[in-house]
């Protein structure tokens, strides 16, 4: 269920715990952000952007930008 934050809407997922352990792993190295949440978040991110360039998703107007990236 999301929750709305300042920074943004909250999401609380379940994941294996390899999966977490990987995000531990990312963490450590630091390249993706310093935790777990900072990690899946950047990864996520990465992910949504590429879907985005493929043309599997369509880009939305930006809250801020007043739809100025529509189309």
């Amino acid at each position: 269920m999301a929750k709305k934050t300042q920074e943004g809407e909250r999401l609380n997922i379940r994941m294996s715990p390899m999966l977490h352990a990987y995000l531990g792993d990312l963490s450590d190295l630091g390249l993706h952000g310093d935790t777990r949440p900072d990690v899946a978040r950047t990864l996520l991110a990465i992910e949504v952007e590429r879907l985005i360039k493929e043309g599997f998703l369509k880009l939305r107007p930006s809250r801020s930008d007043g739809g100025a990236n529509a189309g």
